[in-house]
Parts: structure tokens; sequence; C-alpha cells
């Protein structure tokens, strides 16, 4: 039996493969070609610093950082200007404030229209080293602590990765319905992560079945808070951007937020699922005299825990990334009835109790499935 469900986790394991390389190649023969501004001059390109020539720097009162203009040479690493030492310029002021110094790594703006002479500036850092850096220590963490659970869960974020920025993004932006392409694309991500962390067994059908129950609850709790708060894509952030891409490509920026709502909700979808599917596999295992009843009792007890603790979670995470926008808004003398009118607000709110009542709704699918799942025989 266990042999069996190895073989069908190695085809599982080959069809997501598979799939990617599908999604790879059709995303090759359909590129994002429409692009907002001409870029075609400008380049960015990694160079480190040689040495400084010279710095004009006053000290900024109140912060001490010293902003003014730094002088650099710098060698460049790749591109039309490789091996060459050139002079870059770095600008540091109160938006833009990278202060570098000799053998640091940058990134170069190259800007170079046809016919006139190259202006070369500061980017940014070259944060690379450190991404790649910083991912690998999450990796041995993950594989220390998880072991081959730990192995699966990082390759089933890449695979989500893949499916978001190779699938997802070109599907709304040639068009594609954005609820169907959501629930498309999470319903692959859920399956490529279950399978890469549990293998094909009972234990990740029961939890993607629960999964797509939260999502089509998803769907009818969007349109109904999205109703009572009046919100579209329309009043995201970035809609103006949003519509002048509409106007030369497909994209349906109205039904874009559900997209948005479905992504940011499926994370917690699948812990709260796997997890409960779990703790009910591990009761039985343990006692296996317990009853249907009795496991179903139990799960409860544990998804209102979970269900909970994840309320928390949803509050702590707005006032997180929240905090710097109402520090602005405090400092501009906002009235209470503006904030809560505002179209940040309601898109914030429409966000976490969508997914937070789809999540909660599972609860009761997951707990009953798994409960008749492991008493099947009874």
């Amino acid at each position: 039996m266990q042999q069996q469900g190895r073989d069908y986790t190695v085809l599982a394991v080959f069809a997501i493969i598979l799939i990617m390389v599908l999604v790879g190649v059709i995303s090759s023969h359909h590129p994002m070609e429409y692009s907002m501004y001409n870029s075609s001059s400008i380049s960015y390109e990694k160079g480190v610093v040689n040495r400084i020539v010279s710095e004009d720097l006053a000290e900024e009162e109140g912060t001490g950082r010293k902003l003014g203009l730094q002088v650099l040479e710098v060698e460049i690493k790749a591109g039309t200007y490789k091996g060459q030492l050139v002079a870059v310029q770095n600008n540091l002021s109160t938006t833009h404030y990278v202060p570098v110094k000799k053998g640091q790594q940058i990134i170069v703006k190259i800007d170079a229209p046809e016919g006139t002479a190259a202006y070369l500036t500061v980017y940014n850092y070259d944060r690379t080293r450190g991404i790649l850096l910083a991912g690998v220590i999450f990796a041995l963490f993950m594989a220390v602590v998880g072991r081959r659970k730990g192995f699966g869960s990082v390759a089933g974020l890449l695979v989500s990765l893949f499916f978001l920025i190779k699938m997802l993004i070109p599907m709304l932006y040639h068009g594609c319905s954005p609820i169907l392409s959501s629930l498309l694309t999470a319903c692959l991500i859920a399956a490529s992560c279950m399978v890469l962390l549990n293998g094909v067994s009972a234990k990740t059908g029961i939890s993607l079945i629960s999964i797509m129950t939260g999502l089509v609850i998803s769907v009818g709790t969007y349109y109904l808070i999205s109703g009572l708060l009046s919100v579209t894509g329309y009043q995201l952030e970035e809609g103006e951007s949003l519509l002048l891409i509409s106007q030369h490509t497909g994209l349906n920026v109205g039904q874009l937020l559900f997209a948005c709502v479905v992504i940011a909700s499926l994370g917690a979808l699948m812990d709260m699922t796997m997890s409960l599917t779990s703790s009910l596999c591990e009761i039985r295992e343990v006692h296996p005299k317990t009853s249907r009843k009795d496991l179903i009792r139990s799960g409860m007890h544990v998804g209102g825990d979970m269900v909970g603790t994840m309320c928390e979670t949803l509050i702590l995470a707005f006032a997180g990334t929240a905090l710097p926008f109402l520090l602005v808004l405090s400092s501009y003398g906002i009235h209470l009835n503006q904030l809560l009118s505002s179209n940040y607000l309601a898109i914030e709110i429409l966000q976490g109790i969508t997914g937070g009542i789809s999540v909660v709704l599972s609860v009761p699918v997951t707990v009953c499935l798994s409960a008749a799942w492991v008493t099947r025989k009874e």
C-alpha cells in the first residue's frame, strides 16, 4: 500500500513538472509586450565601487544622515560597459539615500539615449547575494527542522511563485477572467504544495477538497462584502496605472481585486485544512477506538482555537503593514469618518473578512471529511 502511494506521488510530481513546462511554453509564446514607458535606452548593471573620487555632503538636521553628492569610480561587471572604470554620480537626498563606500557592490542606472553621452547614477545596493543567502538560510532551517517535509515546503514555495509569475499574471494581463484565473492558479498551487508536502494520500485529498470548498465560499463572500462596501478593483491604489494598462491590453481592472483576495487567503486556507486533517489523523492513530462523533467534537475544538488565533493574526498583520500609512494620515489630521470611508481601509477589510470567512467555514468541512475518512471502516 505504501509502495503504491509512493508510485502515485512520483506520477503526481511528474504531472506537476509537465504542467509547469506547458505553462512556461505558453507564457513564452504570449509575452507581455505592452510597456507603459519607453525604457529601451536605460539599463541597470552590476558594478563595484573602485574608489570615491569626491564627496560634497552635509549632515541633515534631526536624522544625522549626510546628504549631498558623491562622485564614484565604478567598475561595471556586465553589459556594454563591462570591465570599464566609469564615473558615476550618487545624489543623496531625503528620498534617495544610498550612501556607498569603497568596495561596495551596487546597481548602476545607465541612461544612454542614442546620439548623446551616457548618464550614470547609483540606483541602489546590489542585493542579489543577500537575497540568495537569505533564501539558503531559510531553506536550511526548513530542512533541519522539517527534514523531508521542509524540503517539500521549499519546493512548494518555488512552484507557487512560478505559477503566480508565469501563469496568473500573464492570464490577467491578456484579459482572462480574474475570477477563473485566480481560482485555477490557486487550485494548482494548492495541489502542488500538498503533493510535495505529503505525497498522494488521504490527507492530501481531504485538504484539497476543503481548500476548494473554501475558495468557492470566497467567491460568494467577496461579492457580498464588496457590495456592502461599494469597492472594486478600480479603487486599488494603483488603479490609475491599471486603467492605462487595460486600455492597451485585456486587463479586467474591476474584478482584479478578487484575485488579490484569493491569493492572499490561500496560504491561510492551506494551513488550516492541513493542520486540522493531520491533527485528526494523529488522534485516530494514537487512540484507534475514538468514535467519529468524538473526532468531530475534538476537531471543532481545535479548529475553534485556530480560528481565534487567526483573527489576531489578521488584525496584527493589518496593523503592521498599515502602520506607516496610518502615521502619515495622522499627520494630516484625518477624521474618523474620513478613515472609515477611505478606499484603503475598505480594501483591507474586504481582503481580511473574505479570507477569514472562507477559512472559518472550511473548518467544519475539513473536520467532517477527516473524521469520515479515518472512521470509514466502521
